[in-house]
Formats: C-alpha cells, sequence, structure tokens
C-alpha cells in the first residue's frame, strides 16, 4: 500500500484492477463492498475519501476507476453527507480542475443548504470557469445555471450573462469578481425609469465595497466604449439596455461630477439615429440625462449644455432640454 494512501482507496484500487466498463453503474458494481462500508463509516471518514478520490481522478490507471471514483464520490455527496461552509470551500476548490469527470451535481445539490458566504460564492465562480464545452454544452449551461443560482440567488433562468458587446467587454474584465458581480446584479435590478433612494443607498455600498478609485477608473473606461462598440447603427437589446441602465444610475450613487463627460458622450451614442428604426437606446440614453441632471456641480450642466448643441434628434433635444432645466435649477444656473 502507498504511504498516502488510505485503507478504502487501497481495497477500492484493488477491486478495479483490470476492470473493463464502459458506464458507472458496471463499474460501481466492483466497489460495491468497500462503497457500504463507506456509508456506514463515520462522517470524516467518507469525507476524506471523497477527499482523496477527487485528487486521484485525474491520475487513475484506467478509463474504469476514473467512472468508479467518480461514481462512488456521487454517492457518499448524497444528502447524508454533512457539510460545514469551510469544509465546502476546500471541497469546490478540490473540483476546480480543468476538464475532468467529476460528479458536479452531486456537490452542487449538497451546497444548497449551506450560508453562501463570499468564500463559497468566490470558490463557486472559480468552478465554474473550469466548466466548458468539453463537458458538453448542454451540461456546462446547466451547470453554469446552478452555480449562476447559488452565488447570485437568482432564479436559474436568468443567470448574470452578457447580453451585448457592451457587456462581453466587461463582464470579460470583471470575471469571477464578486462586489463587481453583485454591482451588475444590483443594476439590473432597476426596473424603473429612476431608483429608490434605497436603491442608491445600496448601489453605493457596492461602490464602497470595490472601491471608489477602482469603480471610477473602470467607469470612465467602459463609457468610452460606446454603448455598443463595434456596432453603433445597431438598436440595443433590451437585457443590454437593463444592465447599461442600472451601471448609469451606480454612477450616480457614487456622485462622482468628473464622470459627466464619459457619460454626455455615452448619451450621444445613444441617441444616434438608426435610419427607419430610431435611437439606438431611448432608454440607456434618457438614463444618461438623468443622472447627469442628478450629479453635483456645474460640470454635468455644462454637458448637457454641449449634447443640446451636439444632438439633432427632436424626441432626445426635449428630453435633454428637460434635464439641462433640472440641472441648472439645482445649481442656481439661468
Amino acid at each position: 500500500m502507498r504511504v498516502d494512501e488510505s485503507t478504502y482507496m487501497h481495497e477500492v484500487m484493488e477491486a478495479l484492477a483490470g476492470l473493463l466498463a464502459f458506464n458507472e453503474r458496471t463499474a460501481l458494481q466492483a466497489v460495491e463492498e468497500p462503497l457500504d462500508r463507506l456509508k456506514a463509516a463515520p462522517a470524516e471518514d467518507r469525507m476524506a475519501f471523497v477527499f482523496e478520490a477527487v485528487a486521484r481522478i485525474p491520475q487513475a490507471p484506467t478509463f474504469a476507476s476514473r467512472l468508479a471514483l467518480k461514481a462512488m464520490v456521487s454517492k457518499l455527496l448524497g444528502p447524508g453527507m454533512p457539510l460545514h461552509t469551510l469544509e465546502a470551500v476546500r471541497l469546490v476548490e478540490a473540483f476546480s480542475m480543468e476538464r475532468q469527470p467529476l460528479p458536479f451535481k452531486a456537490l452542487l445539490s449538497n451546497l444548497g443548504k449551506l450560508p453562501m458566504t463570499m468564500e463559497l460564492k468566490g470558490a463557486l465562480l472559480r468552478l465554474r470557469s473550469q466548466i466548458d464545452e468539453w463537458h458538453g454544452a448542454r451540461e456546462m449551461r446547466e451547470l453554469h445555471e446552478r452555480i449562476d443560482a447559488l452565488v447570485d440567488g437568482a432564479k436559474p433562468e436568468a443567470p448574470v450573462e452578457a447580453a451585448s458587446a457592451w457587456t462581453r467587454l466587461v463582464f470579460g474584465e470583471i470575471g469571477c469578481s464578486l462586489p463587481w458581480r453583485a454591482l451588475f446584479l444590483h443594476a439590473r435590478s432597476l426596473t424603473q425609469s429612476a431608483p429608490s433612494r434605497k436603491w442608491i443607498r445600496e448601489a453605493s455600498e457596492l461602490v464602497d465595497r470595490i472601491g471608489r478609485e477602482e469603480y471610477l477608473e473602470n467607469a470612465r473606461r467602459w463609457l468610452a466604449l460606446g454603448p455598443m462598440p463595434g456596432s453603433p447603427n445597431v438598436s440595443m437589446p433590451e437585457q443590454e439596455a437593463d444592465y447599461q441602465k442600472g451601471f448609469l444610475w451606480t454612477l450616480a450613487a457614487a456622485g462622482d461630477a468628473p464622470v459627466a463627460p464619459g457619460i454626455a458622450d455615452f448619451a450621444f451614442a445613444c441617441f444616434r439615429k438608426i435610419p427607419q428604426i430610431g435611437a439606438v437606446s431611448h432608454r440607456v440614453g434618457n438614463a444618461c440625462l438623468n443622472v447627469l441632471a442628478s450629479l453635483p456641480g456645474l460640470e454635468p450642466v455644462s454637458q448637457l449644455s454641449r449634447l443640446a448643441m451636439r444632438v439633432k434628434y427632436d424626441v432626445a433635444r426635449r428630453l435633454i432640454e428637460k434635464a439641462l432645466e433640472e440641472a441648472a435649477s439645482r445649481n442656481n444656473v439661468s
């Protein structure tokens, strides 16, 4: 027996020696006896075997042994396996291997009853990035949705995913960052044309969690992309508008007037008129104007005035004039 090999694992590998199997059921039959003993063993012994089996799967000598170990882990991670949060984080990290046949569904099912701490969310997002189309496109999508549901508390049919070019670029940059994902989840939750005080307060707290300097640095760069990068004359999808409108209002929550020129340029691109269609996005363009009108100081007033001279679209001009009047009145400017 190898020094680092448990008694249970030694018995399992002996049972699998020379086995030829092409499905989990056949492979599982070969290890039925040690599996039954493991099920009756104390929880710490079962968990120790799970960690040992997951670590061994990539180096398992045969296809049959990989199938058997995967099936055993799946059985042991059932409802009878008690998990605490720190152990769950270690287990998710152990599963975060690129392109390995692991019982992800059994793991995720066991995590649903645990408190979703920041550490566990971070581990799950790292696991998500390791699950790709090697596992099968349908399987990958299902696992991604289950992880999103655990991390975001969102319904599986509404994960936080890119809707168009702007969110693809932005989400590609934020990756697995939990504070940024939380901010965009909050942004998407804004269904009214203007947010409530509670929404603004929560957005400000999320900005503080990211760090205002990092937040504003990224915000300026993302505004410079324009609302539809690479397709400036294409109408914006509604799902994309949901993210962009909410993100713009987080700028109001941050209350930073130096971003006003970037918001004004973003608005100008939103009000670009597409022949026979209309503006790129009235919703997002109007959000830009309302955010500018809410920001402190004279710079937002100046940017609204600049927009009034640049935009020729009649509907947009009326919106700009209204926002300009509100901003000027608040700043006691004629």
